[in-house]
Protein backbone atom coordinates (compact mmCIF):
# COMPACT_ATOMS: atom_id res chain seq x y z
CA UNK A 1 0.00 0.00 0.00
CA UNK A 2 1.64 3.64 -0.88
CA UNK A 3 -0.10 4.91 2.61
CA UNK A 4 2.31 2.45 4.31
CA UNK A 5 5.64 5.10 3.86
CA UNK A 6 3.53 7.94 5.40
CA UNK A 7 2.52 6.05 8.31
CA UNK A 8 5.73 4.71 8.69
CA UNK A 9 7.29 8.22 8.47
CA UNK A 10 4.54 10.01 10.86
CA UNK A 11 5.32 7.29 13.47
CA UNK A 12 8.87 7.93 13.17
CA UNK A 13 8.19 11.45 13.77
CA UNK A 14 5.97 10.46 16.87
CA UNK A 15 8.82 8.74 18.26
CA UNK A 16 10.99 11.49 18.46
CA UNK A 17 8.69 14.36 19.04
CA UNK A 18 6.82 12.34 22.27
CA UNK A 19 10.57 10.49 23.20
CA UNK A 20 9.52 6.91 23.07
CA UNK A 21 10.40 4.04 21.50
CA UNK A 22 10.12 3.49 17.55
CA UNK A 23 7.54 0.29 16.82
CA UNK A 24 10.74 -0.91 14.19
CA UNK A 25 13.43 -0.42 16.52
CA UNK A 26 17.01 0.66 14.87
CA UNK A 27 18.55 -2.27 15.78
CA UNK A 28 16.67 -4.15 14.26
CA UNK A 29 17.00 -2.17 10.60
CA UNK A 30 20.97 -2.41 11.66
CA UNK A 31 20.66 -6.21 11.94
CA UNK A 32 18.99 -6.29 8.66
CA UNK A 33 21.37 -4.12 6.97
CA UNK A 34 24.25 -5.86 8.35
CA UNK A 35 23.11 -9.16 6.61
CA UNK A 36 22.96 -7.80 3.43
CA UNK A 37 26.33 -6.54 3.32
CA UNK A 38 27.68 -9.64 4.79
CA UNK A 39 25.30 -11.84 1.86
CA UNK A 40 27.07 -8.92 -0.63
CA UNK A 41 30.53 -9.34 0.35
CA UNK A 42 30.02 -13.42 0.12
CA UNK A 43 28.73 -13.49 -3.55
CA UNK A 44 31.23 -10.45 -4.78
CA UNK A 45 34.28 -12.37 -3.13
CA UNK A 46 33.47 -15.89 -2.94
CA UNK A 47 34.40 -16.78 0.21
CA UNK A 48 32.58 -17.87 2.87
CA UNK A 49 32.73 -15.69 5.60
CA UNK A 50 31.81 -15.62 9.99
CA UNK A 51 30.44 -12.79 11.15
CA UNK A 52 30.90 -12.07 15.03
CA UNK A 53 28.40 -10.04 15.80
CA UNK A 54 30.30 -8.82 19.28
CA UNK A 55 33.04 -7.52 17.83
CA UNK A 56 30.95 -6.37 14.64
CA UNK A 57 33.51 -7.64 12.34
CA UNK A 58 34.32 -10.20 9.57
CA UNK A 59 36.49 -13.46 10.92
CA UNK A 60 38.30 -16.06 8.84
CA UNK A 61 38.14 -15.19 5.05
CA UNK A 62 40.89 -12.62 3.50
CA UNK A 63 42.07 -9.29 4.20
CA UNK A 64 40.25 -8.28 0.68
CA UNK A 65 37.03 -9.67 2.37
CA UNK A 66 37.75 -7.81 5.46
CA UNK A 67 38.16 -4.81 3.73
CA UNK A 68 35.31 -5.13 2.00
CA UNK A 69 33.59 -3.90 5.33
CA UNK A 70 34.03 -0.29 4.59
CA UNK A 71 35.74 1.92 2.19
CA UNK A 72 37.37 5.44 2.25
CA UNK A 73 35.57 8.30 3.32
CA UNK A 74 35.57 11.60 0.97
CA UNK A 75 37.07 14.86 3.12
CA UNK A 76 35.95 15.76 4.86
CA UNK A 77 33.94 13.12 6.43
CA UNK A 78 35.30 11.34 9.11
CA UNK A 79 34.67 8.54 11.94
Amino acid sequence: HANNGAQHIQVFADSIRTRQPASSPVEDAVRSDVISHLCDIAVRSGERITWDPAKQQITGGSEKTRAMMSRPMRQPWTL
